[in-house]
């Protein structure tokens, strides 16, 4: 766990973006989610 942990940070420190870090599935995946639950609280909210 400590060995991932200090990847990302010096990934982190060197600069490196979001999408640097994850693959572009990931970060579509995250943005469907956020869509469809931002929908839904919207019905929710009337």
């Amino acid at each position: 766990m400590k060995k991932a942990v200090m990847y990302w940070l010096e990934k982190v420190e060197a600069g490196a973006g979001v999408a640097e870090m994850l693959c572009e599935s990931k970060l579509d995946d995250d943005d469907r989610l956020n869509s469809v639950l931002g929908r839904q609280r919207l019905l929710n909210a009337e």
